[in-house]
């Protein structure tokens, strides 16, 4: 694992980045992440970016050690070059190599609003350990273009928490929650989250929130796991239905369903232990390398910035 690190100061929030072969997402993320950090500079929020890039080429990484370089008055920025994992693999790879207490994630096709991570943050220093917000959902597929479709906070609140997720793509969290109950089940490429915030509401010493500020805009084009029809959808959302004892909303899987079903762990979440030392073995990649930085000048002359 290969990192490069912009440092600024010590920081109280953690936001982590898995990106993977995003090219399409990129300079949008780019854009959104540099107007996210003028605004939330307003609350002097010392905060970090963890960029995780699986297995990324030459020419994403130009773009985030330009994005790095924008930010460096701003936030702390690491990057961290992986081979290819899953999401939830670099979830909780980000957040371990996290230096602040207080954690949340950013999806690489969202946007956020900065008053709502002000907000959450100022309610996770305040005693409670998980905070979910509202959101818009943008549907952007060729059935749906532009449907836009808001959860509010009447939903959020009447949500089961082991029925349905309900904590969001925005939510946030204290780093100790991963100490109380582990990191996401890796087993699972869609639904993680979901069994996660499962062993999370059955914590009873672990305090979830709503703030009310609307967390973000989430894209929804058809494109991502969750939202292709992707098959393992239902067989992971049954293993989770098998492991909790909610075997009554179980659904009808077909042959190869059955198949993918019978790989998983149906008795106990599995997740890598990146601890302190293995994280700290990262070949350090000293932002004066030389070719690095004549690759980024060509890149900043073609692009006239």
């Amino acid at each position: 694992m290969d990192s490069l690190h912009y440092s600024n100061d010590s920081v109280n929030l953690s936001i982590v980045t898995s990106l993977y072969r995003g090219n399409s997402y990129l300079k949008q993320y780019i854009d959104n992440v540099l107007s996210f950090a003028r605004n939330v500079y307003t609350y002097s929020i010392k905060y970090e970016l963890i960029l995780i890039a699986n297995d990324c080429t030459f020419y994403e990484l130009i773009f985030l050690w330009h994005l790095a370089l924008q930010l460096k008055d701003y936030c702390t920025v690491r990057i961290y070059r992986v081979p290819k994992e899953s999401l939830y693999s670099s979830w909780n790879r980000g957040s371990l190599l996290a230096q602040g207490e207080n954690i949340t994630f950013w999806n690489v096709d969202d946007i956020r609003n900065p008053c709502a991570v002000h907000n959450g943050l100022d309610k996770l220093e305040t005693g409670h350990d998980i905070v979910a917000f509202p959101y818009v959902i943008l549907r952007m597929n060729k059935k749906q273009v532009g449907n836009v479709l808001y959860r509010t906070i009447d939903q959020l609140v009447q949500t089961d928490l082991n029925r349905e997720f309900m904590l969001g793509p925005f939510f946030m969290f204290k780093k100790s929650v991963f100490k109380k109950i582990g990191g996401f089940d890796e087993q699972f490429r869609i639904v993680g989250d979901f069994e996660w915030q499962i062993r999370a509401a059955s914590c009873k010493s672990i305090s979830t929130e709503i703030d009310n500020t609307l967390g973000g805009l989430f894209l929804h084009d058809g494109a991502g796991l969750s939202g292709s029809g992707n098959e393992r959808h239902r067989v992971e959302q049954n293993v989770i239905y098998a492991r909790y004892g909610m075997s009554e909303m179980k659904k009808e899987m077909s042959l190869a369903q059955e198949r993918i079903y019978d790989g998983y762990d149906l008795e106990n979440p599995r997740f890598n232990n990146f601890t302190d030392t293995t994280c700290n073995q990262v070949e350090h990649i000293p932002h004066r390398n030389h070719l690095a930085l004549r690759f980024l000048r060509a890149y900043l002359r073609y692009t006239n910035k």
